[in-house]
């Protein structure tokens, strides 16, 4: 039985060593109201999943939050958005890249600039969900367990 055992956890861990997947998907709002049509908003759903590249630079998924006023005429609105991706922790380039982009729109006021970034390292943890446990480490788990117990 443990030699079974021993088996399942040397084959999760070997199946387990895949490329990490993350959401890249975008969702940014002008004065609470979601851009649809823009091109920039990309709804987070099971198309959006994407398999990072399989290297050891993409170690990460990340979600950038920002936030930035915009004047439009008279008028100043607040865009707000959230961007999730692949990324390099090191590196911390949504925040960056981010800014470089609105730096691009007309009206962007740098003065009133807010941006955050976290880092996760589990297979789609970038989905907003606190508690996450995936599979792999899951069947790892009850299968170490299952060798002393």
């Amino acid at each position: 039985m443990k030699v079974m055992l021993i088996i399942v956890l040397i084959s999760v861990l070997m199946l387990g060593g895949e490329a990490l997947q993350c959401y890249t998907c975008a969702e940014y709002k002008l004065n609470d109201t979601v851009f649809s049509n823009n091109g920039l908003t990309v709804a987070c759903t099971n198309s959006t999943n994407t398999t990072c590249p399989d290297d050891d630079s993409v170690n990460q998924c990340e979600t950038a939050s920002i936030s930035y006023t915009k004047t439009m005429g008279d008028t100043i609105g607040i865009v707000t958005g959230t961007i999730k991706t692949c990324s390099v922790k090191v590196l911390c380039t949504g925040c960056k890249a981010a800014r470089a982009d609105a730096e691009t729109k007309p009206g962007f006021n740098e003065s009133f600039w807010k941006c955050s970034t976290r880092y996760c390292d589990d297979d789609l943890c970038n989905t907003g969900s606190v508690a996450q446990l995936s599979f792999f480490v899951l069947t790892a788990i009850v299968a170490f367990f299952g060798l002393f117990f």
